[in-house]
């Protein structure tokens, strides 16, 4: 009666343990399933877990999902298929930013088009930037910017004339991350006359940014513009190219009442500063300056000017732990052999035990 109950155990034992996937219950089917909801909000939610899963069973059924009914669930199955960079949904996401008639589902078509830099969304992407949806305009813009797109270039410049000085804005920095020197004059011009500050400040980095940035004199004009922002974007632009004029405007800039001048003048001086002026002036400021996040920057700036330098601090070298100099040891060299050397050592010879002297 005892055998069969450790036979039982033995064989039991031979089995493989149940692995954990096994044993943990596979979330993937559940979200599958829950795609089907009635609820348009727990199908969204069915989308997120299974981007959160990232496997690639879950591409044909977020594939499926962008014909659901509800604009949203489309467009978080656009979003999640960007993240995943599924290449095979670049057909559907370009006729989707084509044809829905949902802005939202065109506009993050437009943004999941960026994840995945497919040549063929280029024309798409381009025909985009006349969309009557702002949103959908801004979304193409951004990412013909990170595909670079020499064609986009021409329309993007007739966006520097837009009514909205955010598309405005929006057209320079596409520009100037796309970096044709085809578009110079256009933003040079929207630099000269643009009413609007932040417009002129966007045109001007995206003028930093092309070929003809080489123009040291454009820039050194610019050290006297009455925006202070550009007078620091322009000090920084001739530091990069090795001219270091702009450094006494960053320094002055230091003094200045706004708080987000003062912390960019010392972010400037952190890239292009030297030793005899601006770290001088960054360590009085810094003692000066009463805004917490302003002295912050402020330090922050100092301390990459002087990583840059190689400046290393009087109490921090103190604190580094001295090296002692190494001492070369010089090998004792034995005498040379002679033969009296190699002769066995005599063993001293014994002394004669003096007589002990008897008393009478």
């Amino acid at each position: 009666m005892t055998r069969f109950p450790l036979l039982l155990g033995a064989l039991l034992a031979l089995l493989p343990a149940p692995s954990r996937a096994q044993t943990a219950q596979d979330p993937l089917p559940a979200a599958v399933e829950r795609l089907k909801a009635q609820d348009p909000l727990a199908r969204r939610q069915a989308v997120e877990e299974l981007v959160r899963l990232r496997r690639p069973e879950a591409v044909k059924p977020l594939l499926n999902v962008l014909s659901d009914k509800d604009e949203y669930v489309r467009a978080a199955a656009l979003d999640a298929l960007g993240i995943m960079r599924v290449r095979e949904a670049v057909p559907k996401m370009i006729d989707l930013l084509s044809k829905d008639g949902s802005a939202q589902v065109r506009q993050q078509a437009a943004i999941s088009l960026a994840y995945l830099v497919d040549a063929s969304a280029e024309v798409p992407l381009v025909a985009a930037l006349k969309d009557a949806a702002p949103g959908v305009r801004f979304a193409a813009a951004r990412s013909l910017g990170a595909m670079r797109s020499g064609k986009a270039v021409e329309p993007l410049t007739a966006m520097l004339k837009d009514a909205d000085p955010q598309m405005r804005r929006t057209a320079a920095g596409t520009l100037g991350q796309i970096g044709s020197a085809s578009a110079a004059p256009a933003l040079t011009g929207t630099f000269k006359g643009d009413p609007d500050a932040n417009v002129r400040r966007e045109a001007f980095k995206a003028l930093a940014q092309l070929p003809a940035a080489a123009d040291k004199a454009f820039f050194a004009a610019a050290l006297k513009d009455a925006d202070p922002m550009i007078r620091l974007s322009a000090a920084a632009t001739l530091g990069r190219l090795g001219d270091a004029s702009g450094e006494a405007a960053a320094v002055e800039l230091l003094r200045h009442a706004e708080d987000p001048v003062r912390m960019q003048a010392a972010n400037t001086l952190g890239m292009i500063g030297g030793k005899e002026k601006a770290l001088p002036a960054l360590e009085a400021a810094e003692a000066a300056e009463k805004n917490p996040g302003v002295k912050q920057g402020l330090s922050f700036g100092k301390a990459q000017l002087k990583a840059r330098l190689g400046i290393v601090d009087a109490v921090a070298a103190a604190a580094q732990p001295v090296k002692k100099p190494a001492v070369k040891k010089t090998p004792v060299k034995a005498p040379a052999s002679t033969p009296a050397a190699n002769a066995p050592a005599k063993a001293p010879a014994k002394k004669a035990a003096a007589p002990v002297k008897k008393t009478p």
